[in-house]
């Protein structure tokens, strides 16, 4: 029989093995791949989820310090307001104190200067009334020897100028300092002698203001003496009225 011929190439089990082996090579490189992106899906997500996690940890401690900061303020805030005002009250009852305090030690003040110029116009009227009195019984004395008693100047009436003249002698010594509403006169009848020493004065007709009718007969205390009418008489008794704005 002729020779047989040599194969020329791989026979078709060497062809299947080698597909068999190469598929199967291929699997496996797909599937490492597949586990290897798996992996790396996971090893992502699980960053993720650190970092998210880190992020939340992170945001919760900067809100909790957020808090205990604005606590803190409100606190202090809170305590600052607490010392404020505590501090105005002290420094409102200080002042209230020395207020009242101030205003005590005025009206002492006030009461010892008006007790002191009453006793003052005491003594002064005191005086004048003593002095009064012995001239008069001296102007007496010298009248009876004489045997003058001065009926026949008393007959006629003071001239229309004299009241005039009586209020410009008195004015200057009136001291107040009040207000009235209007301009009231207190009417104040006048004694003298016929030197114009004065004796006596008397309230007949209040102006309505007890201050005002006050410092008039204070006025006619200090006077002392009236001024000679034209005819050179001092008319007695004279009514006379004083009103503060005139």
């Amino acid at each position: 029989p002729p020779p047989k011929a040599e194969p020329t190439g791989p026979s078709e089990a060497d062809i299947a093995l080698e597909k068999a082996r190469k598929k199967k090579a291929d699997d496996e490189a797909v599937a490492q791949k597949l586990a290897a992106k798996k992996k790396a899906d996971a090893e992502k997500a699980a960053k993720e989820k650190a970092k998210k996690e880190k992020l939340a940890k992170e945001k919760a401690t900067k809100e909790k310090a957020a808090k205990e900061k604005a606590a803190k303020e409100k606190a202090a805030k809170e305590k600052a307001a607490k010392e404020k005002a505590k501090k105005e009250k002290a420094e409102k009852e200080k002042r209230a104190q020395e207020k009242a305090a101030a205003e005590k030690k005025a009206a002492a003040e006030k009461a010892a200067a008006e007790k002191a110029e009453q006793e003052r116009v005491a003594a002064e009227t005191a005086l004048k009334d003593k002095l009064r009195q012995e001239n008069l019984a001296r102007l007496t004395s010298l009248a009876g020897a004489t045997g003058d008693t001065g009926t026949a100047k008393k007959s006629s009436g003071p001239s229309p100028t004299y009241a005039g003249k009586v209020v410009a002698a008195v004015k200057p010594n009136i001291i107040f300092s009040g207000d009235t509403t209007g301009n009231p006169a207190a009417e104040v009848e006048v004694t003298s002698l016929p030197t114009g020493e004065i004796l006596g004065r008397k309230l007949k007709r209040s102006s309505g203001v007890k201050a005002w009718d006050d410092a008039v007969l204070r006025a006619i205390d200090r006077t002392g003496r009236l001024p000679r009418d034209i005819d050179g008489r001092v008319p007695s008794p004279m009514l006379i009225s004083f009103r503060p704005k005139d």
